[in-house]
């Protein structure tokens, strides 16, 4: 999903692994999830406390067929959640509550015990300029720990994804 140009030059010798990694199962039942979601057009994502996460990202989709790009849009958006908030909220003993609900689109994208992924896009959401705005529906479940625990580094969710 996020083989930006960038990452398909290399040859995946190159790129970094992951020991602590869950084999991810994509699963239809969360896609149909997600697909109803997205046909609503939604342009935020909502926190959830129950372990079973949906972000949500609306954009322009520049070039049709280049969805990788977009994706990979989507999951630095969600990812930047924390950049803005880490001040705020210490990556130490996290359990969903409001104080973190900000950052939640991150915590939710970079749980390391993640075990179902399943997404949808909906390409008729059209903006002013009748540009293709493309909700894209994330959702995983995991199972109920903290967050902390559950973290890797970026390059995991690259290579989940």
């Amino acid at each position: 999903i996020v083989s930006s140009n960038a990452l398909e030059r290399k040859r995946p010798r190159r790129l970094p692994n992951s020991t602590r990694m869950n084999l991810l199962n994509y699963d239809c039942e969360l896609e149909r999830t997600a697909y109803n979601i997205a046909q609503s057009c939604p342009d935020n994502s909502n926190p959830s406390f129950d372990y079973t996460g949906s972000n949500n990202y609306t954009g322009e989709l520049l070039y049709e067929g280049y969805y990788a790009s977009f994706v990979l849009r989507a999951y630095w958006s969600w990812y930047s959640t924390w950049e803005a908030n880490k001040n705020e909220t210490p990556l130490e003993d996290l359990k969903p509550t409001n104080k973190n609900a900000p950052m939640i689109p991150f915590l939710q994208t970079m749980v390391g015990n993640m075990t179902k992924l399943g997404c949808a896009f909906n390409l008729n959401c059209i903006n002013s300029t009748t540009a293709p705005l493309c909700p894209l529906l994330s959702i995983w479940r995991a199972a109920r720990q903290t967050w902390h625990s559950n973290l890797h580094e970026w390059h995991t969710m690259l290579r989940m994804s």
